[in-house]
Formats: C-alpha cells, structure tokens, sequence
C-alpha cells in the first residue's frame, strides 16, 4: 500500500462465541517513515460477511455501502446524519448507541431507495443495555446511590435518547410521507432492582423444592421434589412435576397436582424481607388465571408469581446457611429469608418480574405505543393499554392481508377512523 490508500478486502475466520465465523475487513496505511521503522494502519472492524442477510448479496452490497458512508465517499449524501456512519455487522468490536443509531439510519435510508418494500421493520436494543448497566443509579433507594452520579446518569439517559429521537426523526424523514402508516413500538420499560429474591427458599422449607450433592454442586433432586423453580433470573414460574407430562413425575393428576399447587403459592406468600417485614411476592396465579396478563401456552409453568417492584429475581441453589463459595460471582453481603442485599450492582433495569402496571422510584415498566398515518386518530390516548402481540394483526390488516398464523393479538380498531 502507498500512504493514505485502502488494501483490498482481507479475509480470515475467527472464533465467535457461537460458531466460527468468515470475516473480512480492510486495512488504511495512514502513515509510513521514510526508514521503515513507523507505521501507522487503520483497520475496519470486522465484518461478519454472510448469514445474516436475505435474500444472498444484500449483505455484502449493505458493507460495501456503509463502508463508502465511513470512508467519506458518500459524506455529500448523508449531511444530515450528525453522527459519523459506522461500517456494520462487526464480528468482535461493540459501537456505542450513535454509532448504532447512525448506521440503521443510514442502512435502513439505503435499502428503502434501492429495493422496493411494503412493510419496513427497524429495532434497536440500545434502550435495553443502557437501563441494564446505569437504572439503579437512579434510585435513591438504591445501596450505592450518589447524587453526582445520579445526575450524570440522568445526562446520559437525556443524551442518548436524543440520539434515538434523531434516528426515528431520519428514518421517517427519508422513508415515509402522508400515506405512510408509522409505528414506534417498545416491549417493555423497566426499574431499578435494590433486592434480590430466592423463591426456592420458601419452597425447600415446604418440602416442595429438594436439593442434594454431587460432585461439589447442589443439584435439584427430581426422584423427591414436588415442584421445578425456574431458577434463572427471567423465570417467573413454577411447574409441578407431574406424572404423565415430566420425565421423572411423581406427582399423581388431579387432587395431588391441585394440592401442591395450593402448597407452593402459600410458601410463596409467606416470605417475609427480615428488614420490612413485607412480602416480595406481589401476585402467586394458577397458569389458567394468569391468561388475563398474558401467560398462556404450553411454555408457561403450573404457577406464575410477580414479584413486588425493587425487587428482582436471583437464582441459587443455597438451601442451608449462605456459603458465598457456591455464587462466588454475586458478591451479596447478606441473605435472610431469601432476601439478598447486594453491596454491588449486580442486576439493574429488571422488566421482566413484575405486573405490567409495575412502578418504582419514578420508573415504569409500561411499553410504548405510537401510531400515527392515514386513518389514525390524531392525539387519541387508547382507553385500554394494548397488548404489544395486537401490533401485527393491526398492521397487517392496514395492509389488506392475513395476520400470521400463529398471531395471538387483535386489532386495535378503535385507534382508527371507521371506513
């Protein structure tokens, strides 16, 4: 290369977490002494060059386009963006949220002008990762809270959001017009964690939930427990362990299904936070009475439980005196009645425990729904929140064509003029 040129593409595979993956990237020599002994290269990130875009070729037609945004080639056509246009897709390096906001901008500008479409679809997760990693910094509730930090978290928050505004405001500036029917749409919001919660505890105490050893590990006991907790952090539920329907069932239908049942939501109930004294269970339902909050289908467990807000789930197997040697990774000072007080932050911007009506220190796990286009009712406020699944059968019948077969919404006609 002579200074200031770009190499060709270079091409190699590189290990993923999840499979190996095919990257090409290019190399800029920006500066080279006269005696050989300075260099200074410029790499792209990485892209992942298949896989991830249909139909064949339009992936490697979005790098090359992006990659002209980045270089300059294209800087005439995108003066709008404020933000410099990133290359997409890279297989190791993350972006920050206006690098992200920027290249959809742009990417999404570039193949409404360039392919012919019908229904235009946009998503980006930044909201989600910026709540996880700075909420609790909101909270004054909150172990660790500070009033500096709070206000800078509350300036990044601004920031960003602004940032996410842009794109919206480009997107719909370079791909809709009056007859364009627009939807921003989020799944959830979310609100700080301050304490953790172990529903297993009370579940153990019951002879519900049997743990024993091996190999160093506590393990679930299926030949005597009664119940399965979903021990993960983003599970809510609880199943019996039926005869019939699980492996290793040994609980009989009917009269016994219904009694353990009834057993575990009275556990549930009866834990107690030793500093409040109240109960972090907000709700305990049979699956069949939680269809009115949207839990049904076979995936869902014989029982539902909402936790109260500032508190969130956590997932241990510690059934006698708390060891830290079995969660080393926590770092949770205390636990008592299954309530842990972490000293860290260890889990921020839960959205996934709690009532949909949840609120806490100013936040809410209320979704958003925005609709605004031809037929719609300008500045109507929908009596009745929505479902978020009532959001395609609703586009695809503005569309004139069949929801999805496995659709479970309705249309949400009242938000629109009658024909």
């Amino acid at each position: 290369l002579k200074v200031g040129e770009w190499s060709g593409w270079l091409r190699a595979d590189f290990e993923t977490p999840y499979a190996p993956v095919l990257g090409k990237f290019k190399i800029h020599l920006e500066e080279l002494s006269s005696d050989g002994r300075r260099v200074s290269l410029q790499r792209t990130v990485i892209f992942n060059s298949e896989g991830w875009a249909y139909p064949e070729g339009v992936g490697e037609e979005l790098i090359e386009e992006m990659l002209a945004l980045e270089s300059g080639e294209r800087a005439g056509e995108e003066e709008e963006l404020t933000q410099k246009v990133p290359v997409i897709c890279p297989v190791y390096e993350p972006t920050s949220i206006p690098h992200q906001a920027a290249g959809i901008a742009a990417m999404t500008r570039y193949l409404a002008q360039k392919h012919p479409w019908d229904l235009l679809i946009v998503q980006i997760h930044a909201p989600d990762s910026l709540y996880h990693e700075i909420q609790n910094e909101l909270c004054p509730d909150w172990a660790l809270y500070d009033l500096q930090r709070a206000e800078e978290a509350w300036e990044r928050f601004r920031q960003e959001y602004k940032v996410l505004d842009q794109m919206v405001g480009e997107i719909l500036g370079s791909c809709a017009d009056e007859e364009t029917l627009k939807v921003v749409l989020s799944d959830h919001g979310a609100i700080p964690a301050v304490k953790m919660v172990w529903a297993g505890k009370p579940l153990v105490e019951a002879g519900l939930l049997v743990y024993k050893e091996k190999n160093g590990q506590l393990v679930l006991d299926w030949a005597k427990s009664k119940v399965v907790l979903g021990d993960h952090p983003l599970a809510q539920n609880i199943w019996v362990n039926l005869k019939g329907r699980d492996p290793q069932g040994i609980v009989e239908p009917g009269k016994e299904y219904e009694q353990v049942r009834t057993e575990a939501i009275k556990a549930l109930y009866s834990m107690r936070d030793p500093e409040t004294g109240e109960c972090p269970v907000a709700l305990a339902l049979r699956t069949e009475e939680a269809t009115f909050l949207g839990q049904w289908g076979d995936r869902v467990g014989d029982i539902v439980y909402y936790l109260v807000p500032k508190y969130a789930n956590g997932a241990v197997h510690s059934v006698g005196p708390f060891d830290p040697a079995l969660i080393p990774e926590t770092g949770f000072e205390t636990i008592q009645q299954g309530i842990w007080y972490p000293h860290g932050a260890y889990l921020q911007g839960v959205h996934h425990c709690y009532l949909p009506t949840a609120k806490y220190s100013g936040c809410s796990v209320q979704a958003i729904l925005v609709m605004a286009g031809p037929g719609t009712k300008r500045g109507y406020r929908l009596p009745v929140p929505p479902w978020t699944v009532d959001v395609t059968p609703t586009i695809a019948h503005l569309l004139g064509i069949p929801a999805p077969a496995q659709s479970e919404g309705n249309i949400i006609s009242n938000a629109f003029h009658s024909e």
